[in-house]
């Protein structure tokens, strides 16, 4: 099986709010998927599968673990990881063009 996507003791931890001990969101998370290899995520809700994704994708930090993407450290793959979370979050005011022109427009590139 060719490299895909491997996490290796992944840990997320948020602060408690009443300043008690840390949620473990995730806790020693290990997968190895293939490269092509088609895999689904499922739990009931609040079981740290968004948590999971954001920190896939780069959106979150993992407070210990590591991510492997194609047998190289994610954290340096900036740029190189997409990620369509459940919710879109497109601008219902602008067109699908415009939506999907932002990431451009943000970087200063001209229509």
């Amino acid at each position: 099986m060719s490299a895909g996507l491997a996490t290796k003791a992944l840990c997320k931890r948020f602060p408690a709010r009443d300043g008690g001990e840390p949620v473990r969101a995730l806790e020693g998370v290990e997968m190895t998927i293939g490269a092509g290899e088609f895999v689904s995520i499922v739990g009931p809700s609040g079981c740290g599968k968004s948590t999971l994704f954001n920190i896939l994708a780069g959106l979150d930090r993992p407070s210990s673990g590591e991510i492997l993407l194609g047998g190289r450290r994610a954290d340096r793959l900036l740029g190189e990881i997409g990620y369509m979370p459940q919710h879109d979050l497109l601008m219902p005011w602008r067109t699908v063009l415009d939506n999907a022109a932002l990431g451009l427009e943000m970087n200063g590139v001209a229509k």
